[in-house]
């Protein structure tokens, strides 16, 4: 381009490079794109589609129900069998303090001490969830980390566990995977008796 440019005056120069610059510049773009069957590079590359799809029927509500009845035992129990005396309360324990409430189901509270005997069964007060009650209030709750195994009654807690529990000053929650679970007291004979 240069040796082009050499043997034109100045003037002439200066206004021909810009056009010279982008005739070059489009030429070379043309020649770079590739033509035909590549993602992405025009047209020519999108899928063709045939006009001739197959009809399928819609589903109608009743072949879902069956479906769901199929592989879903659970939603094959008929509309009105609720049971209209199921209450809360009847299946948690509240733990209470500095007017703050977080609900735990029945079984999940290990211990109690004797200062902190009026923190459980406390009705009134803002709802937390568990995670934030705990981290508001260490020194009213303790949670134990307890397995699956410990849960179901296969392996029972540890003595050091036990000792540890009953030694506690805090409210102690058994938690598995982060929240708080039931501990029955029938499949684990070792176990100390919930407060309740």
């Amino acid at each position: 381009m240069m040796a082009v440019l050499s043997y034109l005056p100045m003037k002439a120069a200066l206004t021909l490079r810009p056009v010279l610059a982008a005739s070059l510049l489009a030429a070379g773009l043309c020649a770079a794109a590739p033509k035909g069957g590549k993602p992405g590079l025009g047209v020519e590359s999108l899928p063709q589609v045939s006009r001739n799809m197959p009809h399928v029927a819609a589903t109608s509500r009743e072949q879902v129900l069956q479906r769901l009845k199929d592989h879903l035992p659970s939603a094959a129990t008929p509309a009105g069998t609720r049971k209209e005396n199921w209450n809360a309360a009847d299946h948690m324990d509240i733990i209470g303090h500095d007017g703050a409430i977080t609900l735990v189901p029945k079984g999940a509270i290990l211990h109690v001490p004797e200062r902190l005997r009026a923190s459980v069964g406390a009705v009134s007060g803002r709802i937390l969830p568990w995670a934030e009650f705990a981290s508001s209030y260490p020194s009213v709750v303790e949670p134990l980390a307890v397995t699956l195994e410990n849960v179901s009654g296969v392996v029972p807690l540890s003595a050091e566990a036990l000792a540890a529990v009953a030694k506690s000053d805090r409210i102690v929650v058994a938690l598995l995977n982060g929240g708080p679970v039931s501990f029955p007291e029938s499949k684990n004979a070792d176990s100390p008796p919930a407060a309740r």
